[in-house]
């Protein structure tokens, strides 16, 4: 091998190494990347954002020390500045909409950045309703009715003579169904406030990217839209940590909670699901006074709190103790773990994009 190939290979080598540490200690330059709507000709847009979303776990190495945790969520407080400043007019299209950066967060979290949070304060719950004898927690009064209406043919072994398909109102005019239904919504209103109460006492056993994520989107959504409701923002703040967090826990727990359930439970599962979710966005109906909604009035006021105390964290630099002298002080030099393959597709990206992602004259 000649000198000259020798240098070149080493010289592309320390270049490829100073792309990937400015990328990975300069989020903001990954951070545009990934809101390019097609960062490359050849690609769909959504292969693309496919592909940067899992590239930044290799970027940070998955987030498996202090140094590139902290990092990981530098990207993710840039990310999320940048596309509500980019993207949104108001609190609620953020929350109603799917932000990328949201996803990029809960790939992370719902990942390997989780911990056991998910299990510990699910798994016990679902593990004592799934050793419950009738699982049956279905409070619609049409299906109440036909349940009746099913075991009574079954007792007598003669077709019922009545209606087989009857309206609400049709079917609380039966006292039979009016019992079960009151009946079911004590139980399932004690199950809601049983698991309630197991979520809103765990903010403090949340992931801290999580917390100090809700923190930014706290400080970024006020400082954005200052006018706007403080449960607005709230409920901004729900929408990630119970809606995207952790109701698809509960409603599949097999992974996340490590609880195997039947059709039956999975059923209740999703009924109970069904309830806090609608508590935790504040959707509360003023106009019909039920036990559900009283519920799920009562219950809107704890998820508010709790999600308040989840987003009273130390910020990221107080958290990891960092400063600007952090990493040239570095006792140990960085490395990233990543393919040829994902290299060179970063340098395709990054080189086709240079304008969007490095715009001013100061950019190295």
């Amino acid at each position: 091998v000649s000198t000259q190939s020798t240098w070149d290979a080493r010289h592309k080598l320390e270049a490829y190494q100073a792309l990937f540490y400015l990328l990975q200690t300069q989020p903001l330059y990954l951070a545009r990347l990934i809101f390019v709507e097609q960062p490359l000709e050849a690609w769909s847009a959504h292969k693309a954002q496919t592909f940067l979303l899992g590239l930044t776990q290799a970027v940070y190495n998955y987030a498996s020390n202090a140094r590139e945790q902290y990092l990981m969520f530098k990207l993710f407080r840039a990310a999320l500045e940048y596309e509500v400043r980019e993207r949104y007019n108001s609190v609620k299209d953020f929350t109603t909409g799917n932000p990328t950066v949201i996803r990029l967060v809960m790939g992370h979290h719902r990942g390997q950045g989780g911990g056991n949070y998910l299990a510990k304060v699910l798994g016990p719950f679902v593990e004592k309703l799934v050793k419950e004898e009738d699982l049956d927690l279905n409070i619609d009064p049409v299906e109440i009715y036909k349940s009746w209406r099913g075991r009574e043919e079954l007792t007598t072994g003669q077709k019922s003579a009545l209606p087989f398909e009857v309206s609400r109102e049709a079917a609380l005019e039966y006292p039979a169904v009016r019992q079960a239904m009151e009946r079911l919504t004590e139980r399932v209103i004690a199950l809601c406030n049983d698991l309630l109460s197991r979520i809103v006492s765990s903010a403090k056993d949340l992931p801290y990217g999580l917390r100090v994520f809700c923190r930014e989107m706290y400080v970024t959504l006020r400082e954005r839209f200052p006018s706007e409701a403080e449960d607005d923002i709230l409920k901004a703040l729900g929408n990630l940590l119970y809606y995207r967090y952790i109701n698809p826990a509960l409603i599949a727990p097999e992974s996340d909670v490590q609880v195997q359930v039947d059709d039956q439970a999975r059923k209740g599962l999703a009924q109970i699901a069904k309830i806090l979710q609608i508590a935790a966005a504040g959707q509360y109906d003023g106009s019909i006074e039920t036990p559900i909604n009283q519920f799920i009035k009562g219950g809107w006021a704890r998820f508010r709190a709790f999600f308040l105390e989840a987003a009273k964290v130390p910020s990221l630099e107080e958290h990891f103790s960092v400063d600007e002298y952090s990493e040239v002080v570095l006792l140990t030099r960085p490395a990233i773990v990543i393919s040829y393959h994902n290299m060179y597709w970063v340098h395709r990206m990054v080189h086709a994009n240079i304008d969007a992602i490095a715009a001013a004259a100061q950019d190295p």
